[in-house]
């Protein structure tokens, strides 16, 4: 049977879709994809026994004839049931996640110059920390040639080659769930549904995990040697601070995966202090806020980390400088090269804690802080 006469008798625009390559969505009767005229993604939207139509440039046809035009005789495209996680609805297990950054982490240092490219250029970073940068473990860059990857992760390699990946992992280190960041110098086509960094979903029984940028064991070690720990929000500024740490060949970096987690990463790294008996008087934590936020959520929200850390060593909160509009961040100040961002965390004082007593609601002085040198 050809592959013409199999669709007049039972046409299915999944399977076509499918095999062409178009990157099908949807679980229900309908469904969107890759336009194959204009080529924007989730444009074109088609039932399965019926029509497709792109919303972006109002191209329009059947299963038959884009089964024509993609040269599908022979190939076996009977109805099919669309794969169950293919968007990640219901969640992939963190050990799916990890078979991924496994794939992608063993050939990150065949693509480390494309890491340093998107720092120097994108970022504007220097070339002295846009080199520390793309060393810092923890990300990789997604090649044209993305490795295989379980299928609930084929939407990572999408846009290949023009993103990077980044670990999270939970208090212990252990990598659980991934970011996936645009790195292009030119803006996503349709940057109002491709987001700037997409976290992958996770199966509901962890959406309560943390997901931090970094290790917290290591924090711990450098803290243990006297080393700063800087706290961050976001992956960028993650980086900006290893970086540093890495030139500088001291220190350890982690990052809250947004503002709402900061006070929990605090908490998490403070319970392991304690658990590894690291004296108060070699604790020296800087945190980084995210300044002119709508609402200076990310200052707030760095305030409440450091009330958290407050008693547990040094904490300084470093203030960076801001642009005309009042924003600022981490890696934004990272443009001015390894020696200013130095400078910052030398200049910031030792953080006064405002955090109260349980229940009786006043205020509590730290005890035995000491700052570090750095």
């Amino acid at each position: 049977m050809t592959t013409a006469r199999r669709f007049e008798d039972d046409p299915d625009l999944w399977a076509v879709v499918d095999a062409a390559g178009l990157n099908p969505k949807g679980r229900a009767r309908n469904f969107t994809f890759d336009c194959p005229d204009c080529g924007r993604k989730g444009k074109a939207s088609g039932r399965r026994d019926g029509p497709w139509h792109c919303f972006a440039c109002e191209a329009k046809g059947n299963a038959l004839t884009l089964a024509r035009r993609f040269d599908l005789a022979g190939a076996d495209l009977r109805p099919t049931a669309p794969p169950p996680a293919t968007d990640n609805r219901n969640g992939v297990a963190p050990s799916t996640a990890r078979a991924a950054w496994a794939a992608l982490e063993g050939q990150r240092d065949a693509y480390r110059e494309r890491l340093a490219l998107y720092l120097a250029e994108v970022r504007g970073w220097p070339a002295e920390l846009a080199e520390a940068g793309a060393r810092v473990a923890g990300w990789a860059w997604i090649p044209a040639d993305c490795p295989e990857l379980p299928r609930p992760l084929a939407w990572i390699g999408r846009d290949a080659d023009r993103r990077a990946a980044f670990a999270l992992r939970d208090e212990r280190g252990e990598v659980w769930t991934l970011e996936r960041r645009w790195t292009a110098t030119t803006p996503p086509a349709n940057p109002e549904t491709t987001p700037k960094a997409l976290r992958l979903r996770t199966r509901s029984e962890d959406a309560g995990r943390l997901a931090i940028f970094g290790r917290v064991p290591d924090a711990v070690a450098a803290a243990d040697r006297g080393e700063p720990i800087y706290l961050c929000e976001g992956g960028p500024d993650y980086l900006a601070a290893a970086a540093l740490c890495r030139l500088d060949a001291r220190g350890a970096a982690l990052g809250a995966h947004g503002h709402a987690g900061l006070p929990k990463v605090a908490a998490a790294l403070r319970a392991a202090l304690a658990a590894a008996a690291v004296p108060v008087s070699r604790v020296h934590v800087l945190c980084v806020p995210h300044l002119g936020d709508k609402g200076d959520v990310g200052e707030r929200s760095m305030l409440e980390a450091a009330d958290v850390l407050a008693g547990a060593g040094a904490v300084s909160v470093v203030r960076v400088p801001v642009d005309g509009a009042g924003k600022g961040d981490l890696a934004d100040a990272a443009r001015t090269g390894a020696g200013e961002l130095r400078a910052l965390a030398q200049s910031a004082g030792v953080w006064t804690a405002r955090h109260y007593a349980e229940g009786e609601g006043r205020a509590v002085a730290p005890t035995d802080m000491h700052p570090v040198v750095l």
